[in-house]
């Protein structure tokens, strides 16, 4: 709040320099009520911001409509939390709109961020109920993220493995069992070299796929895989959880 309070008052001398400031603070502080579990001081925030960063994008769209799109992301992921379909959905669209068009424009550039707003709006639609509509995207984030790796595997593969990881997920929750192994397998094999290269970076990732490919199959192999290298990183989340259920 303090920092909103200094961003305000430089903006009103100079908003053309402060504005944006003003809008990442906004955006910020929508983040940290939404997390104290204060949605309506959460959703205030988040609207200002986006108001802030549609009239900035309508000035220079080339310099801030990513912002918009960053904007439309969160409100939909804090109204999907909020149990506000409706407008969450509606967010997530105008998010994925706006990557797209910019991704048009510069694919190097902007293609990574549509298929992150794919998976999001997966994940969305399988939460309410809409497979069809969720395998839509996560198939086309693949696709997206394996034709980057191809030309960037250092900085692609990992991503490539999340989604085929979340695939794999989704189609176990959807009772066809072949494909999901097929995509938690395909997760393993990237996250296991990933691992050797850089165990300190991957190796938690892969005691998730393994923890998934442990519950999907019933393994006990491979829930000891996970919790062996989960005790090896207890510092990361994911191993932190895994360590929690496993005995």
């Amino acid at each position: 709040l303090r920092a909103i309070e200094i961003y305000e008052k430089l903006a009103k001398e100079n908003p053309e320099r402060y504005l944006e400031y003003v809008a990442t603070s906004y955006n910020n502080a929508g983040n940290f009520y939404a997390d104290q579990g204060q949605p309506e001081k959460a959703e205030d925030y988040y609207l200002r911001a986006i108001e802030i960063y549609e009239k900035l994008a309508k000035e220079n769209p080339e310099r801030y409509l990513e912002d918009v799109a960053m904007s439309y992301n969160n409100a939909g992921a804090f109204y999907d939390e909020q149990g506000q379909p409706e407008k969450a959905e509606d967010y997530y669209r105008r998010a994925i709109e706006i990557r797209e068009k910019l991704a048009k424009e510069n694919p190097e550039r902007y293609q990574a961020d549509v298929a992150m707003s794919y998976i999001n709006a997966g994940a969305f639609y399988d939460e309410q109920g809409q497979p069809e509509k969720a395998e839509d995207y996560y198939r086309r984030a693949i696709e997206i993220y394996e034709k980057l790796a191809e030309e960037n595997p250092e900085r692609y593969q990992a991503y490539v493995a999340m989604s085929y990881n979340n695939t794999g997920n989704f189609y176990a929750e959807q009772g066809q069992p072949e494909k999901a192994e097929d995509y938690y397998r395909r997760a393993i094999e990237i996250r296991e070299k990933l691992a050797e290269k850089n165990p300190e970076r991957y190796a938690p990732d892969l005691a998730a796929s393994y923890f998934n490919y442990a519950i999907f199959k019933q393994s006990g192999v491979y829930f000891a895989k996970a919790l062996e290298i989960a005790q090896e990183h207890p510092w990361h989340p994911y191993c932190r959880q895994i360590i929690d259920i496993l005995p």
